[in-house]
């Protein structure tokens, strides 16, 4: 089960621009409204209590709101309307009525554009992109948030600057095919964040950035950013998301005590700022771990506490998830009266939810049909305007031009007739003169095409060249393997195997793009490692890596600009000393497997790289450095690693082209964990026959999808 929101953090950024009240000035405003006559400050203090109130109690912020919006239209205060119809919208938004969200946002845009003010007509196309994003219209919402950035950049207001390209990269990060518009507009939100010393936004920029990489199920990346984040974001801000995200990811893992700890140090964090809608995220966050973790009593009791704040709130998507989370709970306790009790709950629910989303879709085309109509109608009076004064003259030219245009009509016919045999012979002259042109053109084409596709396949030739042949391999190794499957006709990715006195050099690289580009950067770091690796630095793989990081950052001269590209590559180096068996291994973005027979004993040397065993092997992943090689907007001293390898021990090092790859019935990433499983299911098999399993697995789990990355996999038995 998974209950995670895909607007988990729009919620949080939404909530971090709502100004915190203290109790104290809840109590003193409420205190004083009586005393007041219908007036501007009577509305401005209604629609201040609303304003504190909508996140906790929504039903009494419409209240407040509706009762200021009645004074402002008395009042024709127009600043109050847009306030009212606004926290009324957040209002709505809180107890999942999106329709009347949406309607009262519209209101409220449509006074804050009568008052031209900047400030409070930003803040209304961001609150308003916001609900669209949710509600899934991403075109509606990004043309809101340009505007407002437009806006804000002209006014200079670098909060909603800010703002505005956090929720552009959150509106990107939930669309495939947008993720390095995701990536940019996130990394220039940090980059604004830094240049203004807004640790806030900063913070708010990492979190968004580990999120993006936890629906990748990039998880060490993900746990890197959200991490951070911790260090960063001031106490004036809820960073309760960065905790429950912590919790999650740990979950993921496997480590439920760590993820348990992480949701409850959430759940006081959201308490403590009165966050009822992230209480509520967080709720099933916590009971969704105890369900995975085994533990279905200790699941019911926080699905319980989020169903009964989800009741308060009037929140029916997250009631819903409460009640299918009680289903599922009772169910495996055996207690099936109370799993169909909660199920059939759901049900209706989600009946309810249906007819909403479709009273919602209903406003939304009737909205489109009214602006067209509107359009239409202005276009009808204009075009009648233009038919009146054309008939007002048209009488007198006609009389006019009668007699005069019967005269002419023969001559205009032969003339006619004259014209178009001559424009005829000249049409078919350049007709032909056009389709030689064209043909010309594409016999030119024909053989651009052919140079270039002969100029990539040297260049694979000379790829292929710089990577060391089967026969030196061979004379190395005994049992190993190499699966080398470029998505293009050159590869971004490489493989490194030298032998140097007493060492041999395993490296496996991914480079920057695939296809020419990638195939370039390869070529970069295959003569860069000729000139790196020496035996003086056998033992420090990890200066390695330092070193030719600083070349090629060198060669391609990066400065860490926000503007410039981040090319680069990632990359595992492990260094075996033959009479040892002591691997030393130092990693960028990849981590290296260890494979081991279960019977084998290390007196626990391995114990904490431990990922995951069946009966007769255990895999251990020893992870590399979360940074790659080339700029990065944090980077650290590489580190190495050092195993004490025994007899039929198998590592491998390898890029991300196997597990990122779609495919299956769903389309859905290959992922870690069935790499893992793999791997270990293979374990009795000679290296050959591994290879041919993963390369099958590979095949069959691609199917009719094409391959999005360059393939490269080393494996070595010792």
């Amino acid at each position: 089960m998974n209950h995670t929101k895909s607007f988990t953090i729009f919620l949080f950024q939404l909530l971090t621009l709502t100004t915190l009240a203290q109790g104290t000035q809840l109590d003193s405003l409420k205190a004083a409204l009586p005393a007041l006559k219908d007036d501007t400050v009577k509305a401005n203090m209604l629609n201040k209590l609303a304003e504190i109130l909508w996140k906790t109690e929504p039903a009494e912020a419409i209240a407040y709101a509706t009762e200021a919006k009645y004074i402002s239209e008395d009042l024709n205060y127009l600043r109050g309307l847009g306030a009212s119809y606004q926290t009324i919208g957040l209002g709505y938004f809180v107890q999942g009525n999106y329709l009347e969200c949406l309607k009262n946002f519209d209101r409220s845009l449509e006074y804050y554009e009568t008052l031209g003010e900047p400030t409070s007509l930003n803040r209304s196309l961001n609150t308003h992109g916001t609900i669209y994003s949710m509600l899934g219209e991403y075109t509606k919402s990004v043309q809101l948030y340009h505007r407002g950035l437009s806006i804000a950049e002209d006014t200079r207001d670098f909060e909603m600057i800010g703002s505005f390209l956090l929720n552009l990269g959150k509106v990107y990060s939930t669309q495939h095919a947008r993720q390095d518009s995701a990536n940019y507009y996130f990394k220039k939100a940090l980059y604004t964040g830094e240049t203004r010393g807004d640790m806030d936004l900063i913070g708010l920029s990492i979190i968004n950035l580990g999120e993006m990489f936890y629906k990748r199920d990039a998880y060490d990346s993900a746990l890197h950013y959200f991490d951070k984040s911790l260090s960063v974001i001031s106490a004036n801000v809820d960073f309760s998301i960065s905790l429950d995200y912590l919790g999650r990811i740990y979950a993921e893992k496997g480590d439920y005590q760590t993820a348990i700890q992480y949701h409850r140090d959430a759940l006081d964090m959201a308490r403590a700022q009165n966050s009822s809608i992230q209480l509520l995220q967080i709720l099933l966050s916590v009971a969704t771990t105890y369900y995975k973790q085994g533990t279905p009593r200790m699941a019911i009791d926080y699905y319980d506490q989020a169903k009964s704040l989800a009741e308060k709130l009037g929140s029916n998507s997250i009631l819903s998830d409460a009640y299918e989370g009680l289903a599922t709970s009772y169910a495996i306790l055996s207690d099936f009266e109370l799993a169909y009790i909660y199920s059939s709950r759901q049900s209706q629910l989600l009946k309810a939810n249906n007819k909403i989303e479709s009273d919602h879709a209903a406003y939304l085309i009737s909205l489109y049909k009214s602006l067209e109509k509107e359009k239409e109608a202005e276009i009808d009076i204009l075009e009648q305007q233009s038919i009146i004064e054309q008939l007002k003259g048209k009488r007198q030219r006609i009389l006019n031009i009668t007699t005069v245009s019967i005269g002419f009509l023969l001559l205009l016919i032969a003339a006619g007739l004259l014209h178009r045999f001559i424009y005829i012979r000249k049409t078919n002259g350049k007709i032909r003169l056009q389709k030689s042109e064209i043909e010309a053109q594409r016999d030119l084409l024909i053989k651009q095409k052919k140079d270039i596709t002969d100029s990539i396949n040297y260049a694979q030739r000379i790829q292929e060249a710089l990577l060391p042949s089967r026969h030196y391999i061979e004379d190395l190794l005994s049992e190993y393997f190499i699966i080398y499957r470029p998505r293009d006709i050159v590869s971004g990715d490489f493989y490194w195997i030298k032998e140097l006195g007493n060492h041999q050099v395993f490296i496996g690289a991914d480079c920057t793009g695939h296809g020419v580009p990638g195939g370039f950067m390869s070529m970069l770091g295959v003569t860069l490692l000729n000139d790196l690796i020496c035996p003086e630095n056998l033992e420090r793989p990890n200066e390695i890596l330092g070193q030719l990081r600083q070349k090629i950052k060198e060669m391609l001269t990066q400065k860490g600009r926000i503007e410039e590209q981040k090319d680069g590559m990632d990359m595992a180096i492990a260094i075996l000393n033959k009479s040892t068996r002591q691997l030393r291994y130092a990693g960028a973005n990849h981590p290296l497997y260890l494979i081991r027979n279960n019977g084998v004993t290390d007196n626990g040397l391995l114990a904490s790289y431990l990922s995951i065993q069946n009966n007769n092997y255990s895999l251990f992943e020893i992870k590399g450095d979360n940074q790659p090689i080339g700029v990065h907007w944090e980077e650290n001293g590489f580190q190495t690693h050092v195993i004490e390898l025994k007899e039929q021990d198998v590592f491998y090092i390898f890029s991300d082209g196997i597990i990122d790859q779609y495919g299956g019935e769903h389309r859905k990433r290959f992922k870690t964990i069935n790499f893992k499983k793999l791997l270990l299911s293979i374990q009795m098999e000679p290296m050959e026959s591994q290879k041919k399993r993963i390369e099958e697995t590979f095949v069959s789990w691609k199917g009719n999808h094409e391959q999005i990355d360059d393939v490269c996999v080393i494996g070595v038995r010792i």
